[in-house]
């Protein structure tokens, strides 16, 4: 998997800074579990490892443990004692279908996806995908080491669900609730979107989908079994947008809208 960047902060106006880690496993008060390798490694960098330095620890199922080094153990595996722990509410489900896109471009999605609170990602091998060969499990760990970059640079306490299909039919029968199909020629989105920020929004806590094609954009068929799902099909302005773009752009102001 790639290196991700040494350590992420989560900054608000007048606080300090908050250090998250990524550490899968059940959190109780005064546990003392160990970072893996790689984690251990970023924490010393990031606060010089030094015992008594506090952090915060993602599960990745909406745990969130407030933490302290401690020196015991490996020197390798940086020891770490529990001092709370909070279980955050998941927010309302927001599920994103996008056509396969090239590796770079889909790395970098796959991040930020996560950074937004994206519930599931789904990867469609869609008829204008130029690559029809699955994703290999070796290149889905690449994936899945974005999704954990996305949530410690967040503090997102879910990591998002990476599923991949062969078609857009079979996509779709994993999507759920509401359905917007990212299309030039769709509604425009400030008709979806009444009344503005801040005032309480139509669209909050519900499950919500998100479809996008892949470069060229879906085919006429695609769009139709998209549309006889339930879609509704909304457009980003007369800009032509790169598939990332769109989906993110959609992601935010949905995520904006509803809260969360």
């Amino acid at each position: 998997p790639p290196s991700p960047p040494p350590f992420y902060i989560c900054a608000c106006e007048g606080a300090m800074p908050r250090f998250f880690f990524f550490c899968p496993t059940s959190f109780a008060v005064g546990q003392r579990l160990a970072l893996d390798a790689a984690e251990s490694q970023h924490f010393k960098k990031a606060l010089r490892g030094s015992a008594g330095k506090t952090a915060f620890l993602l599960n990745g199922r909406g745990a969130v443990a407030e933490v302290e080094a401690v020196r015991e153990g490996s020197p390798k595996l940086q020891q770490m004692l529990v001092r709370s722990v909070e279980v955050r509410a998941e927010a309302s489900p927001l599920h994103l279908m996008v056509g396969r896109l090239k590796e770079d471009a889909l790395e970098w999605m796959c991040e930020k996806a996560s950074e937004m609170g994206i519930t599931s990602l789904h990867l469609v091998q869609s008829e204008r995908v130029s690559t029809r060969t699955p994703l290999t499990p070796h290149k889905l760990g690449r994936l899945h080491s974005c999704l954990v970059a996305g949530v410690k640079q967040s503090g997102n306490p879910y990591l998002p669900l990476l599923f991949q299909h062969d078609s857009v039919t079979s996509a779709l029968a994993h999507i759920r609730g509401e359905v917007f199909l990212a299309d030039p020629a769709g509604h425009a989105l400030p008709s979806l979107l009444s009344p503005p920020l801040p005032s309480p929004s139509p669209l909050s806590a519900r499950e919500r989908s998100i479809c996008v094609g892949p470069e060229g954009g879906f085919t006429e068929a695609e769009k139709e079994a998209v549309m006889a799902a339930g879609g509704t099909a909304v457009s980003l302005g007369g800009r032509v947008l790169r598939a990332e773009t769109a989906a993110l752009s959609l992601s935010a102001i949905l995520r904006a809208y509803s809260n969360d």
